[in-house]
């Protein structure tokens, strides 16, 4: 039986785009280390302009594992999440369900942040009074 020069084509160009994809993979992760690792932690202050609860949960998602597809479970825990003002900049920070609680829009919290290297967003390490 005889290949065409179509079929040797597509054979061929598989590996390739294999090799692109974990290229442009490991290039991601790449960024993503320079990016965030080793960054020195900033304090400031912020103003809470929002308030967020998300309720624990559970998802599932499928996964085949030999020829059986199974549902598999994926537990979300609470999430209380303010959104805060931080020098003109919006970002969202995590946090106990006592300070949630105590606090209203409007109120001045201090936050202990990071700024990414490349891309300059803000992550919200720790809030507190």
């Amino acid at each position: 039986m005889r290949t065409t020069a179509s079929e040797a084509g597509a054979v061929s160009f598989m590996p390739v785009l294999g090799a692109i994809i974990l290229v442009l993979v490991a290039i991601y992760f790449l960024f993503q280390a320079v990016d965030g690792m080793g960054l020195a932690s900033q304090s400031g202050r912020a103003a809470v302009v929002g308030k967020e609860y998300r309720p624990a949960g559970q998802t599932y998602t499928r996964e085949v594992v030999g020829n059986q597809t199974l549902n598999v479970p994926k537990t979300t825990p609470e999430m209380h999440i303010l959104e805060l003002d931080l020098d003109g900049r919006r970002v969202q920070g995590t946090t106990d369900r006592a300070l949630y609680e105590s606090i209203s829009a409007g109120d001045q919290v201090q936050v202990t942040y990071q700024q990414r290297r490349i891309t300059g967003a803000l992550q919200v390490v720790r809030v507190s009074r």
